[in-house]
């Protein structure tokens, strides 16, 4: 009779396991962790199988003074006990603060609780790189689900330090530094599941693979259905991410880029030009056009070959090439530029570049629109990668930003001189550009006055 129980229930376990989709969820909403028991209960109820809790919003600054991080053991055992009630996998990213040597340290920590409320995997790393304990970060982890699916778990900065591991699907939860134009939080993650094609559940979102945000809302619960082995046959849709959903996030420092105006008079016929860095060239065609009145508007072209900051501790290698919208023309003043809509179309943008060994991100930003999947392209021919999007609207970024894992770590410094003589003959060009688009206006104004006149 036990043994017949016992085949049954194996039979059950190997039906459920064979299922080819499970169901991801991810509480949207912050407070405290007690305030998650309810969420965590009202997921069980919509047979989630695994879900996301929210990551600190303190900045890190403040932490220290969080009471949340002098109860650590009670706040695992909340969320365990809240597992096992419901019955589903439990993610959360909770601060340990430790003390030893007369000083505070805290402890980042991935936790997964099981249907159980056993925790099954950690994945720990000190607030800061200063450590004044022993706590060392632990590796990167993985676990194994009773539904069939192994996860990579990971902090939200990995997406960007780390190349993905030979698995389907991620969860990543933790504290991330936006910066826009090109690593916001839901931007890049978005990006990042589509290059990978793999499912990506985190604390900002459901991405399934390279066809596209997966998610409806119930309350506070967002949930998807995800298939195990990520979305090989789906259609691809382009990771087209709203501005309006980005949180107020600080503008990259872009001093070191090279960044060509676009010339508007010149796209509304179509335009090819060349921007270059270092050797490294991203070559644009722009052809755009007005629904309406003619806008002042201004976008600029920029290539960026180096190493740059990332998450105020890390350099990081990256390559770029990229349109986006300008407050000004000039370089010095090129910023992420006004987030409300206009009526610029761009008929056509395609953007090409030879890349060194790296993988690469396709970012869009938009203020709204959406961009078709037929509309949008992205083809790699060796080291050579074209991204091409038609018939797109409000536009603010549009471009490929590439990590070249080989330059990590790297010191961070100004060019050489060599290389200072060429970014001054760069910024010369720029210079120009930015008078002859300029002196053209004028031009054209006069030459419609004087041809009145006659």
């Amino acid at each position: 009779m036990n043994f017949s129980f016992g085949f049954i229930f194996l039979c059950v376990g190997v039906a459920l396991a064979s299922e080819e989709t499970y169901r991801a969820g991810v509480v949207t909403t912050h407070g405290e962790v007690n305030s998650y028991v309810p969420l965590i209960h009202e997921a069980g109820k919509l047979n989630v199988d695994i879900l996301v809790l929210p990551s600190p919003q303190a900045p890190l600054s403040s932490m220290e003074r969080t009471c949340e991080m002098d109860n650590y053991d009670e706040l695992v055992e909340t969320i365990s006990s809240a597992a096992k009630e419901a019955s589903l996998y439990v993610v959360a990213h909770l601060i340990e603060k430790t003390r030893c040597q007369n000083k505070n340290e805290l402890v980042r920590s991935n936790l997964v609780f099981d249907r159980e409320g056993n925790v099954v995997s950690v994945y720990r790393k000190p607030l800061t790189t200063v450590a004044n304990c022993t706590t060392a970060p632990t590796n990167i982890g993985s676990f194994s689900t009773d539904f069939g699916v192994q996860f990579g778990l990971l902090m939200e900065e990995d997406l960007v330090l780390r190349k993905a591991e030979e698995l389907d699907n991620f969860v990543v939860v933790g504290a991330w530094s936006s910066e826009v134009p090109f690593l916001s939080e839901s931007q890049f993650a978005s990006s990042w599941a589509f290059s990978n094609n793999v499912n990506l559940v985190s604390s900002f979102g459901i991405f399934a693979g390279n066809s596209g945000s997966e998610a409806s809302a119930h309350s506070n619960v967002q949930i998807a259905d995800l298939d195990k082995l990520g979305n090989k046959n789906q259609q691809i849709v382009p990771p087209v991410v709203n501005s309006l959903e980005l949180k107020s996030s600080p503008a990259e420092d872009l001093s070191q880029y090279i960044i060509r105006p676009l010339d508007i008079a010149a796209s509304t016929q179509g335009y090819k030009e060349t921007v270059c860095h270092d050797g490294f060239c991203c070559e644009f065609y722009v052809k755009m056009g007005f629904d309406g009145p003619k806008e002042e508007v201004n976008y600029g072209l920029a290539a960026f070959d180096g190493v740059r900051h990332f998450d105020h501790t890390h350099n990081i290698g990256s390559q770029t090439c990229a349109v986006f919208a300008c407050a000004g023309l000039y370089k010095r003043s090129c910023s992420l530029g006004s987030q409300n809509s206009t009526n610029v179309k761009f008929e056509k943008i395609s953007i090409t570049g030879n890349f060194t060994e790296t993988i690469q991100y396709p970012i869009i930003l938009t203020t709204g629109s959406k961009i078709e999947p037929e509309a949008f392209k992205m083809a790699a021919n060796s080291k050579q990668v074209t991204l091409e999007v038609t018939n797109a609207d409000n536009l603010l970024t549009f471009g490929v930003f590439g990590r070249d894992f080989s330059k990590d770590s790297k010191n961070f410094v100004l060019n050489d001189s060599g290389s200072i003589y060429d970014t001054i003959n760069e910024e010369m060009t720029e210079l120009f550009d930015y008078l002859w688009i300029r002196l053209r206006v004028v031009l054209i104004i006069a030459s419609i006055y004087v041809l009145e006149m006659l």
